[in-house]
């Protein structure tokens, strides 16, 4: 009772008059993020010590009374760097200071100055209510939804980010909406999809959604006919698109080709998350290792299956090709026998062609190089089947005697 005995002087109004004291009423906002040092000004005019300067706080509560802080709160103090300055500073601002603050002037009426703090905070998304890695069927309608809260309210802008290039992404949307509704949603719509939130504050705040489209496989085959020597070796392959991929394998007669032996090599290539290569090589082809092999794939959706006909190379033996006749210089010599002489005058670049038969066939008499001569055995001038037949050129000036024997 005693203490408040004693304030009472100290809350009795001043009367304000035109010289007394007086306060710079003009409402001011300061917007200031989270975490940071808040100064809210008040600046009075002629104060004497009888008056007080009063700041009370967004909820009605007193915060300091002149130079005493009346709060339990130690980050809020009373600053006054020149003389007129009745500064509130509030340290680490949280988002639970913001509000309307008041500098009051204890005079007759009481001035009153109002200060703003608006905290802004920045964007923040709240994953607990916001969509998570999800699987959908192709066909189907995908809907992704992104809670963010922050001050002022954060826009959302969805991305999806491109496969085939690192760090590229496909912008969808923005905006202050958080869902993202995509209708009949197809397997190249699979991906990874970002929401981010903005604001006037940062840092910004982002998730990736990961969607996977479920769609029955597909099979695209290498080769639908291959041919292979016997004892050889030979690979078939076939590329399969599906998701989920359950089953991928190679058949033959009925028998899944699934593990690796000394005749048969299996071999599966991922190329992306829904496609692969699936490969088989088959060792020292026999004859039973020819026939129609099939690669099957199946999911939760269906299956597909695709085949190739392995078939034996045979190899033929060519045929034997007819030699072509053989171009020799002619080498006349003289013989004599039983006294009978023949003599002929050739060409001394003269050349002949050796028949199949064995004999000399000269060139047409008919050559614009000159007439052609026949040596038959006397008796025997008439027979086509001359022993030799030669011409000479008109220029030929030198004859050359032949002596031609005919044997009786």
């Amino acid at each position: 009772m005693w203490s408040v005995l004693c304030l009472l002087p100290l809350l009795l109004p001043v009367v304000a008059g035109s010289s007394g004291p007086s306060l710079d009423q003009n409402p001011i906002t300061v917007n200031l993020i989270a975490g940071f040092t808040a100064v809210l000004p008040c600046t009075v005019k002629n104060k004497d010590p009888a008056t007080r300067v009063l700041w009370i706080g967004p909820s009605g509560n007193l915060l300091t009374m002149n130079e005493i802080t009346r709060t339990s709160d130690k980050r809020i103090s009373l600053r006054s760097p020149y003389e007129d300055d009745w500064n509130l500073r509030i340290e680490q601002v949280k988002y639970s200071d913001r509000g309307d603050y008041k500098c009051k002037l204890a005079t007759s009426p009481v001035q009153i100055k109002v200060a703003t703090l608006n905290v802004l905070l920045s964007p923040k998304i709240l994953t607990e209510y916001s969509s998570r890695d999800m699987v959908v069927r192709e066909g189907s309608d995908l809907d992704l939804v992104c809670n963010a809260t922050g001050v002022p309210l954060p826009d959302i802008t969805w991305y999806r980010k491109q496969k085939d290039t690192p760090n590229a992404k496909t912008h969808l949307g923005t905006g202050n909406k958080d869902q993202l509704l995509i209708s009949n949603i197809t397997r190249d719509e699979a991906g990874i999809y970002e929401c981010v939130a903005r604001n006037d504050v940062e840092p910004s705040d982002t998730i990736s959604i990961k969607v996977d489209v479920q769609f029955a496989p597909e099979i695209d085959i290498g080769l639908e006919t291959l041919s292979q020597k016997v004892g050889k070796s030979t690979a078939i392959e076939c590329r399969i698109t599906g998701f989920p991929m359950e089953v991928a394998v190679w058949r033959y007669n009925g028998v899944d080709i699934e593990e690796r032996t000394w005749k048969y090599e299996p071999f599966v290539y991922q190329r992306e998350e829904n496609k692969i290569l699936l490969s088989l090589e088959i060792r020292d082809l026999s004859p039973s290792d020819f026939g129609v092999y099939t690669c099957f794939a199946s999911n939760v959706l269906g299956s597909a299956n695709k085949t190739t006909l392995l078939t034996e190379l045979k190899v033929t033996t060519p045929l034997a090709l007819e030699s072509k006749p053989t171009t020799t210089p002619v080498n006349f010599t003289t013989s004599t026998t039983r006294g009978t002489t023949s003599t002929v005058t050739p060409d001394p670049n003269l050349t002949s062609t050796t028949s199949s038969s064995g004999g000399i066939v000269m060139p047409n008499t008919d050559s614009p190089d000159g007439p052609a001569y026949t040596l038959n055995p006397p008796g025997k001038e008439d027979q086509n089947n001359s022993c030799s037949t030669f011409r000479y050129q008109s220029w030929t000036f030198l004859l050359l005697v032949i002596p031609y024997v005919t044997f009786i």
